[in-house]
Formats: C-alpha cells, sequence, structure tokens
C-alpha cells in the first residue's frame, strides 16, 4: 500500500514538471512586424518579431513569449556587426520547416563584410537550449551562412534548418552565436529567416521518469 502512494506521488510529480516545461521560442527575421504576434499561426504557436536592421548593442527581441504566448525573460542582443538589409522575396513554402508564408518569406541579409554577434539573454543558468536555424531564398544555391556557438560551427544553405543542439547557457545567462557568410567579400550573402530556441527537458523530469519503473522492478 506504502509503495502505491510512493508510486502515485511520483507520477503526480512527473505531471508537474511536464506541465510547467517552457515551450520553444520562435523567432521571425522580417520587416513587417515587430514584438510578439497578437495571433497564432495556423500552426497554434505565436511568434516574436524582429526590429529591422539594428546597430550594434540594440536588443531586437525583448522578453520574448513562447510559442503558446507564455511571457518569458529572454532577450536576443546585437553585439557586434552590421546587417546589409531585409529581404522579402523568399518562398511561401518550404521544404524543411512547417512554418507560414509569414515566417519563410522573409529573411534579413548576413553579407561576407561583416560577420553577425548575437547574444541569447535572460536564460537559465546553466540550462541547456537547442538552437535551430533557418535560411530563406530557397533557389539561391550558394547564398549560405555559417553560424558558430562555441567550438560548433553549422552551415545553412537556402532553405535550410540546422540545429545546434546542448548549448549551455553560462552563469549570466548567455549565449553567443556569430553569422558569417563564408565566401567572404561584398558579393557574398546568407539569409537568416528565423530561430527556434527549445529548452531541454530538465534532468530531473528524466530521473522522476525512470523511479516508478524501479520501484515496479523491486516490487516483483
Amino acid at each position: 500500500m506504502k509503495k502505491n502512494i510512493i508510486l502515485t506521488v511520483l507520477i503526480a510529480m512527473i505531471g508537474v514538471f511536464a506541465s510547467s516545461a517552457q515551450a520553444d521560442i520562435l523567432i521571425d527575421f522580417n520587416a513587417v512586424f515587430v514584438g510578439a504576434t497578437t495571433s497564432p499561426d495556423t500552426s497554434g504557436r505565436y511568434w516574436n518579431g524582429t526590429a529591422l536592421n539594428p546597430v550594434t548593442g540594440d536588443y531586437i527581441i525583448t522578453n520574448a513569449v513562447d510559442s503558446d504566448n507564455n511571457a518569458t525573460t529572454i532577450d536576443l542582443n546585437v553585439i557586434s556587426g552590421t546587417w546589409l538589409d531585409d529581404n522579402g522575396n523568399g518562398s511561401t513554402s518550404s521544404s524543411s520547416v512547417d512554418w507560414d508564408a509569414d515566417q519563410t518569406q522573409d529573411n534579413w541579409i548576413v553579407q561576407g563584410t561583416s560577420d553577425i554577434t548575437l547574444r541569447f539573454e535572460g536564460l537559465a543558468a546553466g540550462e541547456s537550449y537547442d538552437l535551430g536555424f533557418y535560411g530563406g531564398r530557397p533557389g539561391y544555391a550558394g547564398r549560405v551562412f555559417d553560424i558558430t556557438i562555441g567550438v560548433t560551427t553549422v552551415r545553412i544553405d537556402p532553405d535550410d534548418f540546422e540545429t545546434i543542439t546542448g548549448v549551455t547557457a553560462d552563469a549570466n545567462g548567455y549565449i553567443t552565436a556569430t553569422l558569417s557568410a563564408p565566401n567572404g567579400g561584398s558579393n557574398a550573402y546568407g539569409y537568416l529567416g528565423g530561430i527556434e530556441i527549445v529548452p531541454e527537458p530538465a534532468t530531473m523530469t528524466l530521473l522522476l521518469l525512470g523511479l516508478p519503473l524501479a520501484l515496479r522492478r523491486r516490487r516483483k
């Protein structure tokens, strides 16, 4: 009887952890809207729009909402570099993401003459995140850009979505990413269409998930 009660409590705790898990955060690089969307996309997700062409030291997202429209403390800051421009000539559909046309059609241009350094702020210090990046403008082969976080670099092609997993926020709650057009020069471009921030499951949740099974094994 006592073991049954413990098992019930543990299952309830798992439910609490699961329900409190933060949803992902979606950022659309565009020239149309700034701040959180007032209504969800066709998949029921809320987005955060960026301000156009910020200068160094400018916050392009403050207090982002997650995809369930819950407020967070997460900001996105431009630490260095200059964007070439915004672009609204991308595709209205994508083969790599299930985003609406509003999110895939527009993007910001990274030029080979200026790397861009972004800093995600207001994260939970010591917590791990998966960071996904979408490259806009399908059909423009060679218009690529690299994302570097720590010692990890991934290349983003047009209409490509790549994720850097398990990135740990530092003691200040920061994660820094550098964007560069690897071909170099004024004719080298890459198109950043969007970013997805996904908090990884808490270690305690994973531990709790294994406890009911361990208790059942002991009872046999």
